[in-house]
């Protein structure tokens, strides 16, 4: 059993079941046909396949490169869970910093309910810019995700996953991009929470690099 999953433009992700990958590569081309979308196939893990969806600009608009409208994977059943689970805490994790930006500029850890987004956000800072070990804001982003909290992952994936965060580092991705970013790199035995908790912990280091 083999699940598509297609996410509008960070607005919705819908995903249908399928009995193989073929069934579920000829629904999404017909998806794509209907829609007059391209396909540009994305690195991703052996056992899925994942792909942007283009756009063509509109004859009367400025532009003139397809523009990004939304992602499309196919997964074997079960897998797709970590793919929902980073969409949607991408776009918890970026709700919660959007609320607390003005705190770290301009709150104190003496206002109500202040000292807690303070010490998370000063942390991310620090990790952000590697002066802390990858990782270090692991158990805050569990928290944050409201998941219990799981082993942590390899060291390599944090690593790498920091290292991609500081590459994004003054860009402003999706919530969609977010979560395809942090999937692109989750070993397949990933489980759901923790899939979420790197989510939240790779967007708190996106913005902790440029904080100051």
């Amino acid at each position: 059993m083999y699940q598509l999953s297609i996410d509008h433009h960070g607005r919705s992700v819908t995903t249908t079941d399928h009995p193989d990958r073929d069934d579920a590569h000829r629904s999404l081309i017909n998806y794509v046909i209907g829609a007059d979308y391209y396909l540009r196939p994305l690195p991703t893990h052996p056992d899925t396949t994942r792909y942007e969806l283009l756009a063509l600009a509109e004859p009367d608009s400025r532009a003139t490169r397809p523009h990004h409208t939304g992602h499309a994977t196919i997964a074997p059943a079960g897998h797709e869970a970590s793919e929902t689970a980073t969409y949607h805490a991408a776009v918890a994790a970026q709700r919660w910093i959007t609320d607390h930006h003005d705190t770290w500029h301009h709150g104190s850890d003496t206002d109500p309910g202040a000292r807690y987004p303070l010490a998370v956000l000063t942390a991310a800072r620090a990790e952000g810019h590697c002066w802390f070990t990858a990782g270090t804001l692991w158990r805050e982003a569990a928290q944050l995700a409201g998941v219990e909290l799981p082993t942590a992952p390899d060291q390599h994936v944090l690593e790498t996953l920091r290292h991609h965060a500081l590459s994004q580092a003054g860009t402003h991705p999706s919530p969609a991009e977010l979560a395809a970013a942090v999937h692109a790199a989750l070993p397949t035995a990933t489980t759901t929470d923790q899939a979420s908790a790197l989510t939240w912990w790779y967007a708190l280091l996106i913005w902790g690099a440029t904080a100051s």
